[in-house]
């Protein structure tokens, strides 16, 4: 039922109908792989946004998808942890020099999950787990993000041009997350590395457990290296 009603949202042949379809896109494709691997899956249970990210790096190869190819599957009417398998794929396509803006029409988890080179615009809103255990390039939001933007970072630029909601950065362990508005409460939890810089207004617990790393709020730095 589940994936009947997202291939009738995102207006593609259903898996059965594959045969008899005129022609599939290697998107099109790309999104029946991810629907029928997520019929059964739930974004909560341990492993499943690994095992999301896997299945998108093995689909480059599968299907031979380019970088322009992310682009119509990012512009997708799809959530979840429809998020992580972009960064999958994204994983492999995604060259140092390189660069891609991604237009987005609904929340996702795990955009920029892992990413280690490159640059990546996206433009879209309540993303969550943005920039999650980021490793290097540069990822930037226009719009808002929601919870645990820039969580676990080890390396990189995070930028979120609108507000964030609860923690972010929380678990920071090195790179660089700049929210260019507002942020919720525990922003720069446990902290240990890295630098966050808030330019708005914070909520309440900011750098809560923090143990290193930097936190500027409005150009004031209130952490540094784990001291209040």
């Amino acid at each position: 039922m589940m994936i009947r009603k997202l291939l009738d949202k995102i207006d593609i042949p259903a898996p059965e109908a594959r045969s008899s379809a005129k022609k599939i896109s290697r998107i099109d494709d790309a999104v029946l792989i991810f629907a029928e691997w997520a019929e059964n899956k739930h974004g909560w249970e341990k492993g499943v946004w690994e095992e999301a990210f896997r299945l998108g790096k093995r689909v480059v190869r599968e299907l031979g998808l380019r970088l322009k190819d992310v682009v119509g599957l990012a512009s997708k009417n799809i959530s979840g942890t429809f998020g992580f398998y972009l960064s999958g794929i994204l994983n492999i396509l995604l060259d140092e020099n390189e660069s891609l803006t991604l237009p987005t029409r609904t929340s996702m988890a795990g955009i920029g999950y892992k990413l280690e080179r490159g640059r990546i615009e996206v433009k879209g809103n309540r993303h969550i787990y943005f920039g999650y255990k980021m490793r290097g390039g540069e990822l930037i939001l226009h719009g808002n993000a929601g919870n645990y933007a820039g969580a676990y970072m080890e390396s990189g630029t995070l930028i979120i041009k609108g507000n964030v909601r609860n923690w972010a950065g929380y678990g920071m362990k090195g790179g660089l997350l700049i929210i260019e508005g507002n942020a919720g409460s525990v922003a720069g939890g446990k902290i240990s590395g890295g630098e966050l810089v808030i330019r708005g207004e914070a909520g309440d617990w900011l750098g809560a457990g923090a143990v290193g790393g930097k936190i500027v709020l409005k150009d004031r730095i209130l952490i540094l290296s784990g001291k209040q």
